[in-house]
């Protein structure tokens, strides 16, 4: 029974990804699985806290970068990297692709992406 569960976890989430629940349940296939769903479960039960954090954070950074740069526009003057600008870019042909109308920096700042690492 145990081996069937393992081989059905390795097929369908990847025996790295199981492979840490598997070693805190001391080898138990079944208690990792119980491990990883319990995982997912309290990964649900933050996704609203985290979810209205980044939009406060989000807004709250936008609001100041207007102010700093006196454009709603701002990414248009702020000295980004070149990565900074690549986000940039790649947002603002997204969605132009899926919007039917001209976009407003509210757009644009809604669909940035916190990205990794530094893009000023």
């Amino acid at each position: 029974m145990a081996d069937d569960w393992y081989e059905w976890i390795g097929d369908v989430l990847s025996t790295p990804r199981f492979e840490p629940y598997l070693k805190a349940a001391g080898g138990d296939v079944q208690l990792a699985v119980r491990l990883y769903w319990w995982n997912v479960e309290v990964s649900a039960a933050f996704y609203p806290s985290l979810h209205l954090l980044e939009v406060c954070l989000r807004n709250a950074m936008h609001r100041q970068l207007v102010a700093e740069f006196e454009k709603a526009n701002w990414w248009t003057v702020a000295p980004l990297n070149q990565s900074g600008r690549r986000m940039v870019s790649e947002t603002v042909e997204k969605l132009r692709r899926r919007l039917a109308r001209p976009l407003t920096p509210d757009d644009v700042v809604a669909e940035l992406s916190f990205g990794s690492g530094s893009h000023c």
